[in-house]
């Protein structure tokens, strides 16, 4: 099942497990065109879509980092 409101935000298939692969940011952006603030929009999704039950669908939502962000948390 694709996310066809997202569909501009997807960036990749993870082809182990066939799961679409949206890019958060970009998820945010397209809202945020729609009229929603950041606010709204990342609450938005947070409630309706990134913390919905993903085990019945083919979603990963990733938020990028650079190496350095990815040190901030190891």
């Amino acid at each position: 099942m694709i996310l066809y409101e997202f569909k501009d935000a997807i960036i990749g298939v993870d082809h182990i497990t066939n799961k679409i692969i949206y890019h958060k940011d970009i998820m945010i952006k397209i809202l945020i065109d729609q009229g929603m603030d950041v606010y709204d929009a990342i609450d938005y999704l947070e409630f309706n879509v990134w913390n919905y039950n993903q085990e019945e669908y083919n979603h990963v939502f990733l938020q990028p980092k650079t190496y350095d962000e990815l040190d901030e948390f190891y």
